[in-house]
C-alpha cells in the first residue's frame, strides 16, 4: 500500500448533519413587534386558535349555479293533458310508405316521376360524366377523414368479434356527394338558374297539425334545402287523385310508432322569412344515417320505411312553406305547393315529388295530396380499394341526370 500525506480534511457528511442539527433548534429572537402592535390597538391572536378552527368542506349556496332539471310530471310548465304525437328525424313508421300515405292523406296516381320531370332527364357528354365520376372518387375514397365505423355483425355467428373497421361513414359520404353534385349542377346550369336558387344547410321545420282529433307535430331537419324565387308549378290538377282510396292499415292505427308526449310546445317554424325572395321551397336533400334512424322495436329499417321518410319530410317542409305563404289557419290551399325530395345514404338515391293540395288530414274523403316516387337506384355498386387500387364499380350515370333535372325544374 502506498503511503500518502495527511490532508487534515473535514468529513463533509458529518458537517452537514451538524449544521442541520444547530439550525433546527434556532431560538426565537424577541423583537418589539408585539408591543408595537398593541400600542396601535391591533389584536394579536395565538396561531393555535387558527389551526384548530376548521372551515366548512363546501360552500353552501342558496341557489345552484346550474339550474336543476324540472321534473317531468304535471308540475312542469309545459305539461298538457292532451298528448302530442311527435315525429322526428330518428323515427320511422311501422308500415313505411303505406302508413305515411294515410297519415298525410296522400295517394299515388302513376308509378314513377311526373312526365314534366322525366322530360328534363337527358344524357350528358363524356366530360360531365368524368366530373361526376371524379366527385364519387373524392367523396367516397379520397376523403382523408377517418372515423371508427360500426361493428360488422354476422347473423350466423352473433358472438364473433370482427376487427373494428375505420373509414368514411355513410352520412359523410352522403353529405360530400350532395354538396359536390349540387355545386356541379350550379356550374352546368349557368348564372340564370343559379341566381334563382338559394341553399340552406340543416334547415329545421316545425309543423303542428291535427288528424282525427289527435295532435301531431313534425319536427324535422332538411339537411340541404334548395329554395327558389318562384314556386314549382303543379304537376297535376287538384282533384285528380280524389277518387283513389287510401291504403287500409287495419288493425293498426295510422299514428302508431309516433312518440307520445305530454310535455311539448306547439310552434310553426319555417327557416326562411316571408319577405325573402327565396322563400319558396324547391328541393330537399335528406340524408339517411343508419346510426340515427332506428326502429323502436330494434328491427332493421326496411326500404319502405326509408321511402316513408321522404314522404313525411316533403309533407312537413311543404306544409310549413304553405303556412308561411297563406297563414297558419289555412286548410285547403288556393295554390298547390310542390316539393321535390332526394334521399340518399351515400350510395342509394331515392327521388320523389309531392304536390300538397290540402292540410286537412281528417277522415279519408275530400281533397288528397299527390305523390310521385321512383324506385331506388344506386350511384355505384362498390367504391373502395381493390388490391391497393381505388376502384368504383358499376357507376350509374342516371343518378346525376335526375339530380340535374330536379335542379333545373321550374
Amino acid at each position: 500500500m502506498r503511503l500518502s500525506s495527511s490532508l487534515w480534511a473535514q468529513h463533509l457528511g458529518r458537517m452537514i448533519k451538524r449544521h442541520w442539527y444547530i439550525q433546527g433548534n434556532r431560538p426565537i429572537i424577541q423583537t418589539a413587534t408585539e408591543s408595537y402592535l398593541k400600542s396601535q390597538n391591533i389584536e394579536i391572536v395565538e396561531p393555535e386558535i387558527l389551526l384548530v378552527q376548521q372551515l366548512p368542506e363546501r360552500l353552501k349556496l342558496n341557489e345552484p349555479l346550474i339550474p336543476l332539471p324540472l321534473p317531468k310530471d304535471k308540475t312542469h310548465p309545459n305539461w298538457k293533458d292532451k298528448p302530442c304525437l311527435s315525429y322526428r328525424d330518428h323515427n320511422v313508421l311501422l308500415e313505411g310508405v303505406e302508413q305515411a300515405k294515410v297519415l298525410t292523406k296522400t295517394v299515388e296516381i302513376v308509378d314513377g316521376l311526373p312526365e314534366s320531370v322525366n322530360n328534363l332527364i337527358t344524357e350528358h357528354d363524356e366530360r360531365v360524366e368524368e366530373l361526376v365520376l371524379r366527385t364519387v372518387y373524392n367523396s367516397t375514397i379520397y376523403d382523408a377523414y377517418q372515423e371508427r365505423l360500426p361493428k360488422p355483425k354476422d347473423p350466423e355467428r352473433p358472438g364473433f368479434m370482427f376487427p373494428r373497421p375505420y373509414g368514411i361513414s355513410a352520412i359523410r359520404k352522403a353529405r360530400n356527394l350532395s354538396q359536390k353534385l349540387l355545386q356541379l349542377c350550379e356550374s352546368l346550369s349557368g348564372p340564370q338558374v343559379a341566381f334563382e336558387r338559394n341553399l340552406i344547410y340543416n334547415g329545421v321545420v316545425s309543423l303542428p297539425i291535427e288528424k282525427d282529433e289527435k295532435q301531431l307535430q313534425f319536427e324535422l331537419r332538411a339537411d340541404m334545402l334548395v329554395t327558389s324565387t318562384s314556386p314549382l308549378k303543379p304537376m297535376a290538377s287538384k282533384g285528380e287523385g280524389n277518387d283513389i282510396q287510401l291504403p287500409n292499415l287495419h288493425p293498426i292505427d295510422s299514428t302508431i310508432t309516433l312518440e307520445k308526449e305530454n310535455i311539448y310546445t306547439l310552434r310553426n317554424f319555417y327557416p326562411i322569412m316571408k319577405n325573402s325572395q327565396w322563400m319558396n321551397v324547391h328541393t330537399i336533400f335528406a340524408h339517411f344515417n343508419p346510426r340515427e334512424v332506428k326502429n323502436i322495436y330494434e328491427t332493421p329499417v326496411t326500404e319502405s320505411q326509408i321511402l316513408g321518410r321522404s314522404l313525411l319530410k316533403s309533407f312537413a317542409v311543404g306544409a310549413a312553406c304553405a303556412r308561411q305563404r297563406f297563414g297558419n289557419e289555412v286548410l285547403s290551399l288556393s295554390e298547390p305547393v310542390t316539393v321535390q325530395c332526394i334521399q340518399s345514404d351515400g350510395k342509394m338515391f331515392h327521388f320523389s315529388v309531392l304536390q300538397l293540395n290540402t292540410l286537412d288530414l281528417n277522415g279519408s274523403g275530400g281533397e288528397r295530396n299527390i305523390w310521385w316516387s321512383a324506385p331506388n337506384i344506386n350511384l355505384y355498386e362498390k367504391a373502395g380499394y381493390e388490391g391497393g387500387i381505388p376502384t368504383v364499380q358499376n357507376y350509374n350515370p342516371e343518378v346525376f341526370r335526375r339530380i340535374f333535372a330536379f335542379y333545373n325544374n321550374n
